[in-house]
């Protein structure tokens, strides 16, 4: 039998305890501390997975067709996310209204009337932010499984000579890293460019409405530098994270290499050279990132700072 391949006989351990050969099974001093570990050792039930049939859209893969199935959660979700941004502008005009209608007039009614109105603002606002974090949190969340679906069915319609050459850790940071990326841009970029972009209609809109000369001022010392900082960071982040995204692949391609082969490593004596390999794709690793820090740190306080001239330009 030998010679076919397969011989369907008892295991190692099963033949030994037929043969009555001592330690065939747990020895009996480690018996009663197994049984213990086993006792306090929680149920692993089988997950109970329900699987249906998804068709494939064979239309060319974009924004516009990623996200149509989701129209009409996307657009509860910007309706929640106007509600919520002009409940937060409300508190300046009604304090305005307060303050000149009611403090100065000596209105005591008028300024109570304000002040309830005020905080029912407030709770309004506070609502319609938990109603909108929740919604968008929980289209995000679908936005990016049917995403995940996607990536991974074209994995799987890849033919052998893809996998041939293309590193696996290249493939799992698309799978991990990339799909995180946009998570963070569907559940909270996209939702706080919205609200920035109305915080600025409105405040432009205020602003106009209160004095048209200081509005003006405002608008050609901050826009025109923001504008020059923005398209700077887009040509440098843009550079910058797509060395970081690669970086990324890079290690998780080394790890996985490195496990996949760590007993030809340990076999042949090359686990320092392995060591430093790694060393050197973090290293990689650490300057992209580092890279990106410095430009941040442009960034962000260049914006702010724009903000503090151009209220020292107005006093």
């Amino acid at each position: 039998m030998g010679g076919h391949g397969f011989f369907a006989g008892p295991s190692s351990v099963q033949a030994n305890a037929q043969a009555g050969l001592p330690y065939a099974d747990v020895p009996d001093e480690l018996r009663t501390r197994i049984e213990d570990v086993l006792r306090d050792e929680p149920d692993h039930p089988e997950p109970d997975v329900s699987f249906s049939h998804s068709r494939w859209d064979r239309r060319p893969f974009g924004l516009r067709t990623f996200l149509i199935p989701h129209a009409g959660g996307l657009l509860v979700a910007l309706l929640l996310v106007i509600a919520e941004t002009g409940l937060l502008h409300v508190g300046p005009l009604l304090t305005q209204i307060g303050i000149d209608q009611g403090v100065l007039a000596g209105e005591i009614g008028v300024l109570v009337a304000v002040a309830s109105a005020y905080l029912g603002a407030v709770v309004l606002s506070t609502g319609a932010s938990f109603l909108r974090t929740r919604f968008t949190g929980r289209l995000g969340e679908r936005l990016v499984y049917d995403l995940r679906v996607r990536v991974f069915s074209h994995f799987q319609r890849q033919s052998l000579d893809f996998f041939t050459g293309e590193k696996s850790g290249v493939l799992m940071t698309r799978m991990t890293s990339d799909i995180e990326a946009l998570t963070t841009l569907l559940q909270e970029g996209l939702v706080s460019f919205v609200v920035q972009g109305m915080t600025l209609i409105v405040i432009t809109a205020y602003l106009l409405v209160l004095h048209p000369g200081l509005a003006l001022v405002c608008l050609l010392t901050v826009v025109p530098i923001n504008v020059v900082l923005t398209l700077w960071f887009r040509r440098v982040s843009h550079v910058g994270y797509l060395r970081v995204r690669d970086r990324i692949a890079d290690v998780l391609s080394n790890l996985a290499e490195s496990l996949a082969g760590i007993r030809v490593i340990t076999a042949f004596g090359r686990r320092d050279h392995d060591v430093a390999r790694h060393q050197r794709i973090i290293d990689a690793h650490l300057d992209a990132n580092l890279y990106m820090g410095r430009a941040q740190a442009l960034f962000g306080p260049g914006t702010e700072s724009i903000g503090i001239i151009a209220q020292a330009v107005v006093l």
